[in-house]
């Protein structure tokens, strides 16, 4: 319970560091995004080693808490978006964390915020001294993940904070344009073609962006829509 709904904030949330617990506490303020609760435990938070702020799925409070965000109403968006910053802003060494959840990715909190278009987020991060161009465990940056998603905001951010428009993955060899074509986004292949995107790169599988968007591009356009 949250103290808006006339419920108190815990004194110490961060007596253990057992991830059950830890997910106990954190429902008081992320049940509705509450940044009071944030406030008051503001000097556990910062004395904290970073290794703490993994949920008990190993993801980095701001990977999950950037997916819910994702998938509120727009009308509520707006205040997960703030409490993330807050979040953020009480330990930004939480942004370096990779994710443990999914074995060989290893995105940290920069390529979900692309992934979900939170461009506001990015922003945050890049701040904070993060990377624009941070890769995961397959070398993909966020752009990588923008493109994919088709997230054009987050990308178009991503390009004009200096983002390597032609970044190669490590083992599939793509480019965030190949991504793009794959994944059927026609306003991403623009957008990237606009920033300096090279159609002549190919993958590991001697693929260019306008092949992939023929093999598999179309059909996920149809999925899209369906």
């Amino acid at each position: 319970m949250d103290s808006h709904a006339g419920g108190r904030c815990a004194q110490d949330p961060l007596a253990t560091v057992s991830p059950l617990s830890k997910e106990r506490y954190l429902d008081q303020a992320l049940s509705r995004a509450n940044t009071v609760c944030l406030e008051k435990w503001r000097t556990q938070l910062k004395s904290q080693p970073v290794e703490i702020f993994y949920d008990s799925h190993k993801t980095p409070w701001p990977i999950g808490l950037s997916i819910l965000a994702a998938q509120r109403p727009l009308s509520d968006r707006a205040k997960w978006i703030a409490f993330i910053q807050t979040l953020i802003e009480l330990n930004p060494k939480m942004l370096s964390l990779k994710d443990q959840a999914q074995v060989g990715d290893g995105r940290q909190a920069i390529h979900q915020f692309a992934t979900d278009n939170h461009e506001t987020l990015i922003r945050t991060a890049l701040q904070h001294g993060v990377s624009v161009n941070s890769r995961n465990d397959s070398d993909e940056t966020p752009l990588h993940y923008a493109a994919r998603a088709g997230s054009l905001r987050a990308g178009l951010t991503l390009l004009k904070k200096g983002a390597d428009v032609n970044a190669i993955s490590k083992h599939t060899k793509v480019t965030p344009l190949i991504l793009a074509g794959e994944s059927g986004n026609r306003k991403s292949i623009g957008m990237l073609l606009k920033h300096g995107a090279r159609r002549d790169l190919k993958d590991a599988f001697g693929k260019r962006a306008r092949d992939r968007y023929r093999e598999f591009g179309k059909l996920a356009q149809k999925s899209y829509r369906q």
